[in-house]
């Protein structure tokens, strides 16, 4: 496949961020993988190999004249490669154990350095429980390693970071609503100070409740 992406209007024009000179991105990628059911579809596994070569790829963020705490650039050539795994498991037949994982391998081929913020590991696990038709709750365990960030020339530590909520569905089709359904979710719940952009600190503890309609 071949992609292209356009600078934002930030990426050209934010005031001190902006880089008016910036280029389109292009790239062309290609992955293979496979998939396979095991324990009468019980265990669902997928694995994946990709690699992508980027030309005039945007990256963040280098001090120009511009925008003078760091702003996006052209890096020239890069590429990226790397594995996805996943697997679903049905330990009970209304609970659900998932996980994930995925290796990236990035090269600024111009500067030898990674690509920024693009964790060479991150992965996940999780669980869902169903103990009511049409309520259901999970847990979610997210881990990303560190990234490389060019603003600096240094690394973004990296951090864990914990879910939960569950959903619980108040009406099912009625008219033209086909669903409604009422969502809860706290997250980071082990309140970790961690920073996915380097410099900008994530939210600590935080509580989301709301409704979600399907039409």
């Amino acid at each position: 496949g071949t992609g292209f992406r356009a600078p934002t209007f930030n990426d050209l024009f934010f005031p001190d961020f902006g880089n008016p000179t910036l280029q389109p991105e292009r790239s062309q990628t290609w992955d293979v993988g496979i998939d396979q059911s095991l324990w009468q579809n019980r265990i669902r596994l997928k694995l994946s190999y990709f690699a992508t070569h980027f030309t005039d790829a945007i990256t963040c963020c280098v001090v120009l004249p511009t925008a003078p705490f760091g702003g996006p650039v052209n890096a020239g050539k890069a590429r990226s490669k790397g594995v996805e795994a996943s697997a679903d498991v049905d330990i009970l037949p209304n609970l659900v154990a998932s996980f994930t994982y995925t290796y990236t391998d990035t090269d600024n081929l111009a500067t030898r350095r990674p690509l920024a913020r693009i964790p060479r590991n991150s992965g996940s696990a999780g669980l869902t429980w169903e103990p009511l038709r049409g309520f259901s709750v999970f847990v979610q365990v997210y881990a990303v390693g560190n990234q490389f960030d060019s603003y600096g020339d240094v690394y973004n530590s990296g951090h864990t970071r914990v879910d939960a909520g569950g959903t619980y569905r108040l009406l099912d089709q009625a008219g033209w609503l086909q669903r409604l359904e009422l969502v809860a979710r706290a997250q980071n719940i082990l309140n970790e100070s961690y920073a996915e952009v380097r410099g900008f600190p994530a939210l600590g503890a935080n509580f989301l409740v709301g409704l979600r309609a399907g039409f």
